[in-house]
C-alpha cells in the first residue's frame, strides 16, 4: 500500500486528468481516464485504511462434512489461490470461498505485482499473502483431515 500523500496526490493527479478529457477527449479517451481515476481513488482508500500497518489479520474458517473441506477467507483472493488449496487438500473434495468476513481488498499471487493491473494496483497486501492465504488453508484442512 502506498502512503497516503502519495495516494492522494495520485488521486487528485487522475481526477484532474479526467477533467481535462472530459472537456475535449472522445469516449474511449475518457472511459480510459474515468478508469484510472476510480483505481486511485480504490488506492487512496487502501492507503487510508490500512495506514501504518505491517500486518493484516483476517479471520478463516474451515469445516469439515464428510470428504468436504470448506474453506472461507476474506478478501478476494485471485483464482489460483483457491485452485492451489484444492490441489493441496489432503480431503477428497474442497471448496474454497472468499469474500467471507468482509472485503479485506485483493490478494494477488506473487507474479501478478510486477505486471500490474486492477487487483495488484490496489491491493493493500505484500507480495507474500498470497502464500500466507494457501498455507493457513492447507493447515487447517489437515487438521481437518486428522
Amino acid at each position: 500500500v502506498s502512503d497516503i500523500a502519495e495516494a492522494d496526490a495520485l488521486t487528485r493527479q487522475r481526477e484532474a486528468e479526467l477533467e481535462a478529457v472530459r472537456k475535449t477527449g472522445t469516449r474511449e479517451e475518457i472511459s480510459h481516464a474515468s478508469m484510472l481515476a476510480r483505481r486511485a481513488r480504490m488506492k487512496q482508500r487502501m492507503a487510508r485504511t490500512y495506514a501504518g500497518q505491517t500486518e493484516t489479520k483476517w479471520e478463516l474458517q474451515a469445516i469439515r462434512v464428510g470428504g468436504l473441506g470448506l474453506v472461507a477467507v476474506p478478501g478476494e483472493p485471485f483464482a489460483e489461490i483457491g485452485d492451489a488449496v484444492k490441489k493441496g487438500s489432503p480431503l477428497p473434495h474442497t471448496m474454497f470461498s472468499g469474500y467471507s468476513h468482509g472485503g479485506l481488498g485483493y490478494v494477488p499471487m506473487p507474479e501478478d505485482y510486477p505486471a500490474g493491473g486492477y487487483g495488484a494496483d490496489t491491493s493493500p497486501f505484500a507480495v507474500g499473502a498470497s502464500q500466507a492465504m494457501i498455507d493457513a488453508s492447507l493447515k487447517a484442512l489437515k487438521e481437518l483431515a486428522d
